[in-house]
C-alpha cells in the first residue's frame, strides 16, 4: 500500500511532458472548431480535474496541467486563424492596372491542354478607395500565355479582381481557405498576356524578391537542358519545390504506383542533402587532417550540413513537409555536434509542436499530414523489428562484411517504403479515394533514381549556375533519369491491379486508422495497448455520426456550374440527378461528385437521372458512370451531338447501364411508405420545347415532405406545367435555371 502511495506522489518524467504539450496542443487546435464546449471543458480541467489530480496522483496531475495550458494556447493561436467564409456575394474591384510579381506558375505542360494559372503579389496600392492593396494575392486564370512567366517576374497588368471562392461541399469553402493560407485573397480572369508590361526589379525588393528571381532563373535553366516537358516538370519540382509543370496525366502516374511522395521536397530528400553534406565533411577531414584535429569531426561537419539543408529547404519553397523535416535536421544535427544521440521520436514531437503552434493551419496541410505519418509509422516499424528476428540484419554492426551491409540497406529500403505505404494508406484513400498496391515495388524500382539520383544531378547542375555548360550537363543528366523513371512507371500505373478504388472513410476514422496502424507496429507492451485502444476508440467513434433510422437525407452539391442533387433513402440507396460540368479540365464528376458518393459507407448508387443534355447537367456524369457503374439512368431523350455527351453515352454502352425515356407518370422507389420519386415533365407532344423547357420536373415525396426539381425549365415551360400538373406544392423547391433571368415566372 505504501508502495502505491509513493508511485502516485511520484513525479512527472522529463520525458513525458514534450508529449502532454504537443498532445495539448493539437487538441486545443482540433478543438477550436467547436470554441464554447472546448473552452468549457478546459475550465473544468482547471479549476476541479486538475487540483483533484495534483492532490490524488501527481503524475496525472502534471501532465492534464501540461495538456490545459498548451491546449489553451492551441485554441488562442486558431481562433486567430478562423477568418470568415470568403464573400462570395461581395461586389468585384473593377479593372486597374497594377504592378505585381509572380509568385507561381501552374502551367499545362502541353500548348492549349489547361489555362495558365498565375500567383501574383500585389506590389502598389490600386488607385481609389477600393483599390487592390501592397502585400495582396490574386490568383489569375490566364486562358492563352503568349509569353513563358517566371518566378519572380514582374509585371504590370489590368485586374479586375474577385473575392476567392471554391466549392462548399460540406459546410465550408475549403478552397478559398486554401488560397488564403498561400496569402492569395482573389481571383481574376484573362483572356490573354498581350497587354502585360514587363518591368525590372526595384532596388531595395529584399530576399524574398531575390530569391524568388533566382528560383526562376534556375527554373528557366532546367527547362532549356532538359528536351521532355514532362521530365522538366519533375526536376523543377525535385530542385526548387515548383509542381506547377506537372500534368494531370503524370500525376495519375505517380498517384497510381504510389509514388506522388517524390515529387514534394520532403524528409528524404532533405535527408539526402544534410546526409551527404555531413559525411562527405567527415570523410574529407579525416582523410585530410586524420587524428590530428582536438575535437570532434562532427563539430565541424554538422553545421554545415545544417546550412546545406537549410539552404536547399529556402530554395525548394520552404513547404510544410520540408519545415518539418528541416526541424528535425536541425534536432538530430545539433545532437551529433554535442556528442549526444537524438531520440527520433521527441524529434516528431518537437516538429509538430513548433510548426502547429507558428501556424495553425498546417495541421490541416495534405503533405504535412502524410509527411508526419509515413515518419511515425517508419519509426514504429523499425523499433519493431529491431526487437525481431531481422534486428541483426538490420543493424549488422561494425564487424560485418560489406556483402552483410548491402543486404541491410536494401531491408532498411523495402521496410521503411512499406511502412511508409501502409501508414499513409488510410490518408490516400480519404483524400483521393485510392490506394496503391504496388507502391512498395514502384518505390524500390524508381526511389533510387528519382531520389538520390536525379536530385543528386539538379542540385549539381544548380551549384554549377556560375557556369552555364556545367549546369547544363547537371540538369541534362537529372532529366534523362526522371525520364526513365517516368517510362519504367507508366506501365506498372496501366496493371489492372495498380490501385484499389475505395470508400473515402470520415476524418476521424482516417485520424484513428492511422494511429491505428502505428500502435501495431510498436513493440508489444503497456503502451502498445494502449494506443491500440485509444486508436480504436476514435476509429469508432469516427463513425457514429450515421442517419437516424427512416431518415431521407438530400444533398445539393455545389459543383461551380450546373446541378448536382444527391438523394440518400433510408435502405442506403443513393439516386442522384446531374453531376454538374464546367468545361475545361476540371471534371466535376471525378472531383466532386464521385468522392461524395464514395463517402456514404455502405450506400450503393442506384439511379442516376439526366434532367437534359445541356453541359452543365450531364459533364460529371461520365466519371461516375465510369468509376460507380450506377445501375440504371433515366434521361428525356434528347441528347446532344458534343462530344463530351459521346463520351458518356459511351461509357453508358460500355457499362451495360439500363437506361430509358422518362416520361410523366413514371415512379422510382419502393412503394410501401417508402421515398418516392415522380416524373412530372416532359411528355411525348413537347417534342417542339427548347432544350432547357424540355427538362425533366421531379418530385420527390417522402411521408408530408415534398421536394420539386425543376431542372433548367423556362416561362414557356413552367407555363405548361402548371397546365398539366394541378399539385405543384412542395416542401422545397429547387429553383429553375439556377436562379436564371429566363427563370422563374410569377406563376
Amino acid at each position: 500500500m505504501a508502495h502505491t502511495r509513493l508511485s502516485r506522489r511520484r513525479p512527472l518524467p522529463r520525458a513525458a511532458y514534450l508529449p502532454a504539450a504537443v498532445g495539448g496542443l493539437l487538441v486545443g487546435v482540433v478543438g477550436a472548431g467547436a470554441l464554447g464546449p472546448s473552452l468549457w471543458i478546459l475550465l473544468v480541467m482547471s479549476l476541479f480535474l486538475i487540483p483533484l489530480g495534483l492532490l490524488c496522483h501527481r503524475r496525472l496531475g502534471t501532465a492534464m496541467a501540461i495538456v490545459v495550458v498548451f491546449g489553451a494556447c492551441g485554441q488562442a493561436r486558431m481562433v486567430r486563424q478562423l477568418a470568415p467564409e470568403s464573400a462570395v456575394f461581395a461586389d468585384p474591384i473593377p479593372t486597374q492596372r497594377v504592378r505585381a510579381r509572380v509568385h507561381g506558375v501552374v502551367a499545362s505542360v502541353e500548348e492549349g491542354a489547361a489555362p495558365v494559372r498565375v500567383a501574383l503579389e500585389v506590389l502598389d496600392d490600386g488607385p481609389g478607395p477600393r483599390g487592390l492593396r501592397r502585400g495582396e494575392g490574386v490568383r489569375l486564370s490566364l486562358r492563352h500565355a503568349e509569353q513563358r512567366w517566371e518566378l519572380g517576374d514582374e509585371i504590370r497588368l489590368p485586374l479586375a479582381v474577385r473575392p476567392a471562392r471554391g466549392f462548399c461541399n460540406g459546410g465550408r469553402d475549403g478552397f478559398a481557405r486554401w488560397l488564403a493560407g498561400r496569402g492569395l485573397q482573389w481571383t481574376a480572369w484573362a483572356r490573354d498576356d498581350g497587354g502585360w508590361e514587363v518591368l525590372g526589379p526595384e532596388p531595395g525588393d529584399g530576399l524574398e524578391a531575390s530569391l524568388l528571381r533566382l528560383r526562376g532563373r534556375i527554373g528557366a535553366s532546367i527547362d532549356r537542358a532538359v528536351a521532355s516537358p514532362r521530365a522538366a516538370g519533375v526536376v523543377r519540382a525535385l530542385v526548387i519545390g515548383d509542381k506547377g509543370r506537372l500534368s494531370p496525366d503524370l500525376r495519375a502516374v505517380f498517384s497510381r504506383t504510389g509514388t506522388a511522395h517524390l515529387l514534394a521536397v520532403s524528409g528524404m530528400h532533405l535527408a539526402i542533402v544534410a546526409g551527404t553534406v555531413f559525411f562527405g565533411v567527415k570523410s574529407m577531414l579525416a582523410w585530410t587532417a586524420g587524428g590530428r584535429l582536438g575535437f570532434p569531426l562532427s563539430v565541424l561537419a554538422a553545421p554545415l550540413a545544417l546550412l546545406a539543408a537549410g539552404a536547399y529547404a529556402t530554395l525548394s519553397g520552404a513547404a510544410v513537409a520540408t519545415l518539418r523535416a528541416l526541424v528535425m535536421a536541425t534536432l538530430v544535427l545539433l545532437g551529433a555536434a554535442s556528442g549526444r544521440r537524438t531520440e527520433p521520436t521527441r524529434s516528431v514531437l518537437a516538429a509538430v509542436g513548433l510548426l502547429v503552434l507558428w501556424e495553425p493551419g498546417n495541421l490541416a496541410d495534405l503533405s504535412f499530414q502524410f509527411s508526419v505519418a509515413s515518419v511515425i509509422g517508419i519509426l514504429a516499424a523499425l523499433a519493431r523489428l529491431r526487437s525481431s528476428r531481422l534486428g541483426p540484419w538490420l543493424e549488422p554492426g561494425r564487424q560485418a562484411g560489406r556483402a552483410r551491409r548491402m543486404v541491410s540497406r536494401i531491408l532498411q529500403g523495402v521496410l521503411v517504403s512499406a511502412a511508409a505505404t501502409v501508414v499513409t494508406a488510410p490518408l490516400t484513400a480519404h483524400y483521393f479515394g485510392m490506394v496503391s498496391l504496388i507502391g512498395v515495388g514502384a518505390n524500390l524500382l524508381v526511389g533510387s533514381w528519382l531520389g538520390a539520383g536525379a536530385l543528386g544531378f539538379g542540385l549539381a547542375g544548380v551549384v554549377a549556375m556560375p557556369f552555364p555548360p556545367l549546369a547544363h550537363l547537371g540538369f541534362r543528366l537529372a532529366g534523362w533519369l526522371v525520364e526513365t523513371g517516368i517510362r519504367l512507371l507508366e506501365p506498372l500505373s496501366q496493371l489492372p491491379g495498380a490501385a484499389l478504388a475505395v470508400s473515402r472513410p470520415a476524418p476521424w476514422s482516417t485520424a484513428g486508422a492511422v494511429g491505428l496502424v502505428c500502435a501495431a507496429m510498436l513493440p508489444a507492451g503497456r503502451g502498445r495497448r494502449a494506443a491500440l485502444g485509444a486508436a480504436l476508440v476514435v476509429v469508432v467513434a469516427g463513425r457514429l455520426p450515421t442517419p437516424a433510422a427512416g431518415t431521407l437525407r438530400i444533398a445539393m452539391l455545389d459543383v461551380g456550374q450546373g446541378d448536382a442533387v444527391l438523394v440518400e433513402t433510408p435502405r442506403r440507396e443513393l439516386v442522384l440527378v446531374d453531376a454538374g460540368g464546367l468545361g475545361g479540365s476540371f471534371d466535376p464528376g471525378e472531383r466532386i461528385v464521385v468522392p461524395a458518393i464514395r463517402a456514404r459507407w455502405g450506400t450503393f448508387l442506384e439511379t442516376v437521372v439526366l434532367s437534359h443534355g445541356d453541359r452543365d447537367h450531364y459533364g460529371g456524369l461520365r466519371a461516375v458512370v465510369e468509376e460507380l457503374a450506377p445501375r440504371q439512368l433515366w434521361w428525356n431523350g434528347r441528347g446532344s451531338q458534343a462530344q463530351g455527351f459521346r463520351d458518356l453515352w459511351a461509357a453508358v454502352e460500355a457499362r451495360r447501364m439500363t437506361h430509358r425515356r422518362a416520361h410523366p407518370g413514371q415512379v422510382w422507389g419502393p412503394g410501401g411508405g417508402g421515398p418516392e420519386l415522380r416524373v412530372l415533365h416532359p411528355g411525348p407532344e413537347d417534342d417542339r420545347l427548347s432544350s432547357n423547357d424540355a427538362s425533366l420536373v421531379l418530385a420527390l415525396r417522402y411521408g408530408a415532405t415534398r421536394l420539386l426539381l425543376l431542372g433548367d425549365v423556362e416561362r414557356r415551360g413552367e407555363r405548361i406545367l402548371q397546365r398539366k400538373v394541378r399539385d405543384l406544392l412542395a416542401t422545397v423547391v429547387k429553383v429553375p435555371h439556377h436562379g436564371s433571368r429566363s427563370s422563374s415566372s410569377a406563376g
